[in-house]
């Protein structure tokens, strides 16, 4: 995370998206790659149910950026069939436990803050993306 503009840019056109103004869902609220568990390749179990909760359904989209690749995230989210607003909030949730995990982890445990500090790439890289077709 070497240049904090670019971040705070990302935030913010993120922030700009019409806000969940449908009923609260139950979410997780902290899909990430250490919750999760998988057999075989496939998706077996979630643990960590802590930040069990209900809200708006794009915190669960936060896993797209701290575990695929651009193309991956691509086919996740046809597969999640979500609109444009959800799918921006889900990676303002990104970066979002992108930055906190970087911050908090730093010292800690540096595997988990280096995996903040892919999702904070994958968010910006995103980004750019859109900024190059615009």
């Amino acid at each position: 995370m070497d240049d904090i503009g670019l971040v705070t840019a990302a935030w913010e056109a993120d922030a700009q998206t019409a806000p969940w103004d449908r009923a609260p869902v139950w979410i997780h609220g902290d899909l990430s790659v250490g919750n999760l568990l998988a057999r075989e390749g496939r998706l077996s179990g979630v643990i960590d149910w802590s930040c069990l909760g209900a809200g708006d359904p794009a915190c669960e989209l936060q896993v797209a950026w701290n575990l695929f690749d651009h193309d991956e995230r691509q086919v996740f989210r046809g597969a999640m069939n979500v609109d444009d607003p959800t799918w921006r909030r889900g990676r303002a949730w990104g970066l979002a436990m992108g930055v906190l995990n970087l911050s908090y982890y730093r010292s800690r445990i540096p595997q988990l803050a280096e995996k903040g500090r892919s999702a904070i790439a994958a968010v910006l890289a995103d980004h750019a993306c859109e900024n190059e077709r615009s």
